[in-house]
């Protein structure tokens, strides 16, 4: 048996057919509606799907602020979203920093997105997050993102910054007869993190 090419006319049908098709499985695309009649008339026309999209909260992107990276992931904050982010490199999870109140919700001087915060108040060249409740808090709690399990480590001194897993505190001796801030000098010392902390999974 021969063959033989498609011609025009078997080409214009085959294009008709499939359009035809197409015309007979309808689609109806709505907006999250509170309207009950147009929702049970679309449910209700024969061979009718419909797919719903949920209008977006707001136009405006999002605000992001990173605040640490570390080997396996990275801290940040994202407008609207309570509390500080962790988001990992390998997968692209991101998971909300708890401790086992809750939330843990920035204060003091990181308090807003836009805030000036101190350099490593929430840690630096380390996956160990720091959350420090104010400038000068004696006391802070560790947060350990592979884990999920907070630790405290308390001083006696306020806490300054986190490096790695060295917790660095710092202290304002006053010369004697000073007043004021004259002749004052800052001194650090820094102390590893050894605890092995409690769990704060939800």
């Amino acid at each position: 048996m021969g063959r033989h090419a498609l011609g025009r006319g078997g080409l214009t049908a085959t294009v008709a057919t499939l359009a035809v098709a197409v015309a007979a499985a309808s689609v109806t695309v709505l907006t999250g509606s509170s309207d009950p009649a147009r929702a049970a008339g679309a449910q209700s026309a024969a061979g009718t799907t419909r797919i719903t999209f949920t209008d977006p909260a707001s136009t405006q992107p999002r605000g992001e602020r990173p605040f640490a990276a570390g080997p396996s992931g990275f801290l940040h904050r994202q407008s609207g979203v309570p509390g500080l982010l962790w988001t990992s490199y390998a997968d692209g999870t991101t998971v909300g920093v708890r401790t086992p109140d809750g939330v843990f919700t920035p204060t003091a001087s990181c308090e807003d997105l836009g805030s000036t915060c101190r350099q490593a108040w929430y840690g630096s060249d380390g996956d160990l997050v720091a959350l420090p409740t104010s400038t000068s808090a004696t006391a802070v709690t560790l947060w350990d993102p592979a884990t999920r399990k907070t630790s405290t480590v308390t001083s006696a001194y306020p806490y300054r910054a986190l490096a790695g897993t060295t917790v660095v505190t710092s202290r304002t001796p006053r010369s004697a007869g000073a007043a004021g801030a004259a002749g004052t000098s800052t001194t650090s010392c820094s102390r590893p993190v050894t605890s092995p902390g409690t769990d704060a999974r939800t």
